[in-house]
């Protein structure tokens, strides 16, 4: 069940620690290379996990977010693809809830289509 996104400051209230190192560095890489913006994520993105042994399609995003707004967000982008997928908490890291592989790698997160993206 999508929902409207977070208000901005609903959305700072919801930030974890980590989470602020992951926009932190984000941002860093976007000064470095402010020509390169990235292209959000499209509604229906499925997010998976990039371990080999694991492979596990976890979320799908319900609609078009940036990689920060996909970090940052609790529960409002990404949907649980089932019911043995727990749900998204923005106060843990971004991993596979089943083997614990990060799914984000310097302002990427790995899709089930493209892999690293």
């Amino acid at each position: 069940m999508c929902t409207l996104p977070l208000t901005r400051r609903a959305l700072s209230s919801q930030q974890s620690p980590l989470a602020s190192v992951v926009v932190l560095s984000y941002k860093q890489s976007m000064m470095d290379s402010p020509a390169a913006l990235p292209e959000p994520y499209p509604q229906g993105t499925i997010i998976s996990c990039p371990a080999t042994s694991c492979g596990v399609r976890l979320y799908r995003l319900c609609e078009a977010a940036s990689f920060v707004e996909v970090v940052l967000q609790d529960k409002k982008l990404l949907v649980p693809i089932n019911a043995a997928i727990p749900a998204r908490s923005v106060w843990e890291a971004l991993a596979c809830p089943l083997c614990g592989t990060a799914l984000t790698d310097e302002g990427r997160l790995h899709t089930a289509a493209y892999g690293w993206r």
